[in-house]
C-alpha cells in the first residue's frame, strides 16, 4: 500500500508546497515530483541505517525509543 501511494503523496506535496505547480511546464512538474520522491528515499534509508552514524546514546539524548539493533556506545562526534 505504502508503495502504491508514495507517487501520489509526492504529487500531493509537490502541489501543495510549490504555489505556481499549475504554471510550471510539464518536464519541471515532473522534476519536483521525482525531487520529493528522492528525498523520500533518501529518508526512508537513512532510518534504515540509522545503526551506521547513529548510536544508542544519541537517542536517549534524544529523549527517543531506542530502535532495534541500534549501536552500542557513546554518541559519535563528528571530526
Amino acid at each position: 500500500m505504502t508503495l502504491l501511494a508514495a507517487p501520489v503523496l509526492a504529487w500531493l506535496l509537490s502541489r501543495i508546497l510549490l504555489s505556481d505547480y499549475d504554471e510550471l511546464s510539464i518536464p519541471k512538474r515532473l522534476g519536483a515530483v521525482a525531487i520529493t520522491i528522492v528525498i523520500g528515499i533518501l529518508a526512508f534509508l537513512l532510518g534504515k541505517y540509522n545503526h551506521l552514524f547513529l548510536t544508542c546514546t544519541d537517542f536517549d539524548i534524544s529523549g527517543n525509543d531506542l530502535p532495534s539493533g541500534c549501536a552500542r556506545g557513546g554518541p559519535r562526534r563528528l571530526p
